[in-house]
């Protein structure tokens, strides 16, 4: 009886054997071509905004381009980093500097929403300073935020229309003078309400400061701050006044979170390489 169970366990892996090499082999995706002499790399980097010292990376696209760059500007307190978002946009011909604001991620300093500003105008700097060295296009600067990173990114574009080609943002602040997060931000930082307040704030710099741009933003209608906090019709109200191009999207079911941002960026990639044809 033994014998006869080896027998056919015995043939069993013979035929087992013989199906396995007359397996066709099949064929795996063949490896991506990289430009051996400019592949695509990540810089550790860090550099100062008033004074303070701030980490981040660079995301270089294959090739020596220069490319067209992407600040990708993170929310409070930089929980939601949306890394393999910049990883998306290096993939699409886009290099990415992402940093943490002062205050933020082993950042020095203090944050708030005045420093967010002044510390994305510190890595505009730092960019083209360093244009040859990261492959970048200083001409072709573009600013991606979500929610504070998306204050961030509208007030700078506005405020430097010539710098900033183009501008989208997810689930943005746009009106910080007209909500709680900015009121007290403002008042500690800047003191009581004042014509300085405007400086950071989106709302007030487009109906003086309309660009060329077409702004993109998205925002989920099951976000937590949509009404306490984002306030969007404000924004969509002061556009249509100043005639500023803008589209504004509110997505029911979708929050404030990372899975809404990877939802819709490859529309924003779309939309930044559109804008950088124009």
């Amino acid at each position: 009886m033994k014998t006869m169970i080896s027998t056919a366990a015995s043939l069993s892996a013979l035929m087992l054997v013989a199906a396995c090499a007359n397996t066709p082999t099949m064929a795996g995706d063949p490896a991506p071509a990289f430009d051996t002499d400019f592949p695509p790399a990540l810089v550790e980097l860090n550099f100062e905004s008033h004074g303070d010292r701030l980490n981040g990376h660079a995301y270089l696209a294959d090739g020596p381009g220069p490319h067209p760059t992407v600040v990708l500007l993170h929310g409070f307190p930089g929980n939601e980093r949306n890394l393999d978002l910049a990883q998306d946009l290096r993939h699409d011909g886009f290099n990415v500097l992402f940093f943490h604001y002062r205050g933020a991620w082993g950042s020095e300093g203090t944050y708030s929403f005045t420093h967010v500003i002044e510390d994305v105008a510190a890595a505009t700097d730092y960019l083209r300073a360093n244009a040859e060295a990261l492959r970048t296009n200083p001409d072709k600067l573009i600013l991606v935020g979500h929610s504070m990173g998306g204050h961030g990114a509208l007030t700078l574009h506005f405020k430097y229309p010539d710098t900033y080609r183009s501008c989208s943002a997810f689930s943005p602040i746009t009106s910080p003078s007209r909500v709680p997060w900015g009121e007290k931000a403002f008042t500690a930082y800047i003191g009581p309400p004042s014509i300085a307040w405007e400086q950071y704030d989106a709302t007030e710099l487009v109906q003086n400061r309309q660009t060329d741009a077409h702004i993109l933003i998205d925002t989920g209608k099951a976000d937590q701050f949509l009404e306490p906090q984002l306030k969007p019709e404000i924004f969509i109200e002061a556009c249509e006044m100043s005639g500023q191009a803008l589209t504004y999207r509110l997505h029911e079911g979708y929050g404030h979170d990372y899975y809404f941002i990877a939802t819709f960026m490859s529309d924003h990639i779309a939309h930044h390489a559109k804008a950088l044809k124009a």
